[in-house]
């Protein structure tokens, strides 16, 4: 009986330690490319000011996976097998909450991201730095952990500009690095 209830600890301790270090790499790659990926995806975007601040749904917003279901099954989009197992994680994961404080992450940037739901539900969309909306996935992470994928979804409004983009990071000398934005729709 000591033995089980030993080995049940054991086992709950290295979950844990599992599962808060896949939440802190979450953290990292957010605090190292989240700004460069919304620079990145608005970079053709029209009058958007200095300073804009977006908001992030902090809650389940059933983002469409059937976008990722049709890049998946595109055969003319020739997709190396390392993307297929991310894309395929990444859609089974695409409505889970974040672990991460965008809105702290994001200070002092061009997009400050606001992310906290009491904020959200009082917040006067009237400001004239207010630019829209958008919905971040959580990162998949490849075997190796060096590779990483999420998606972002903007609406900025017809004025400004919207789409949705599967962002890909990798890890490059102990910093994660944007590298590649692909547009799913726009």
């Amino acid at each position: 009986m000591r033995k089980t209830l030993t080995y049940s600890f054991l086992s709950l301790l290295f979950f844990s330690a599992c599962s808060n270090e896949s939440t802190s790499i979450e953290q990292r790659i957010y605090e190292d490319v989240i700004n460069e990926v919304y620079s990145e995806i608005t970079n053709d975007f029209k009058n958007l000011n200095d300073t804009n601040e977006v908001l992030i749904n902090p809650v389940d917003d059933h983002l469409d996976s059937m976008t990722i279901t049709r890049l998946i099954k595109d055969t003319t989009m020739n997709i190396a097998d390392h993307r297929y197992e991310l894309l395929l994680e990444l859609n089974e994961v695409l409505n889970d909450s974040l672990p991460a404080s965008l809105k702290k992450i994001s200070e002092g940037h061009k997009f400050l991201l606001i992310d906290n739901k009491n904020e959200i539900e009082n917040y006067d969309f009237n400001k004239s730095n207010y630019v829209g909306s958008s919905t971040l996935s959580k990162v998949v992470l490849s075997e190796t952990m060096d590779n990483g994928m999420f998606y972002v979804d903007v609406q900025f409004g017809k004025n400004r500009g919207f789409g949705g983009f599967i962002v890909e990071v990798k890890k490059e000398s102990n910093v994660w690095v944007l590298s590649q934005v692909l547009p799913l729709w726009n």
